[in-house]
């Protein structure tokens, strides 16, 4: 899933653009959104079954970077994969997975970031969050293919794998080799997404 459209390359990178106020002892000031598609929304089940069939919809993730941060994220989002056990019948599940990258332009110790995910009818789906504790010296870049894993909900009421479509990632908090802790401006973050149309129920700080 990592074919990326001429239109989205064309039109930049920059979905949102805001000034705001600094949220911590070392926020940052300007807020933008990057958009990337990262391909087809199908969840490829057996080598002749997928999920969504014939459908040409696209996942987005839409990729916040706050100028003057010490790290930002590089197509940083949530994809959907299937899982078919261990030989054991009934054990086939569905997981959610990271994927992207974390570029650190300073020396961190720790780093937090946050996933909200929505799907095909831009209504909330949860908050997903991702915590990194480790020395990661200035100029390093991490891939964070499945540095996280959480089992998609498939029940009665909602189907993650099939529905997910456009993913929000952020970082969200970062402790500094200095011990200074930097921290986002959520409430900017959830202000532009509304923009988008992606409006989150949740408190963006509180994710699983």
């Amino acid at each position: 899933m990592r074919s990326i459209s001429g239109a989205i390359r064309a039109a930049g990178l920059v979905a949102g653009l805001l000034a705001v106020l600094a949220a911590g002892p070392a926020a940052a000031g300007l807020i933008v959104f990057t958009t990337h598609e990262d391909g087809d929304n199908l969840t490829q089940v057996t080598p002749r079954e997928a999920l969504n069939t014939g459908s040409s919809l696209t996942r987005i993730f839409h990729v916040v970077e706050h100028h003057g941060a010490p790290v930002r994220l590089d197509r940083a989002g949530i994809d959907s994969r299937h899982h078919a056990g261990d030989d054991q019948p009934g054990d086939e599940r569905f997981v959610l997975h990271t994927e992207g990258q974390l570029i650190a332009k300073e020396a961190v110790k720790a780093v937090r970031i946050v996933f909200a995910l929505f799907d095909v009818f831009d209504r909330p789906m949860r908050t997903l969050s991702l915590t990194l504790v480790r020395d990661i010296a200035a100029g390093t870049t991490i891939d964070l293919t499945d540095a996280r894993i959480w089992e998609a909900i498939d029940d009665a009421h909602r189907h993650e794998a099939r529905d997910l479509l456009t993913v929000v990632s952020a970082v969200s908090s970062v402790r500094l080799e200095t011990g200074t802790v930097w921290s986002w401006n959520s409430e900017a973050v959830a202000r532009e997404m509304a923009r988008l149309g992606l409006v989150h129920g949740d408190d963006l700080e509180v994710a699983r």
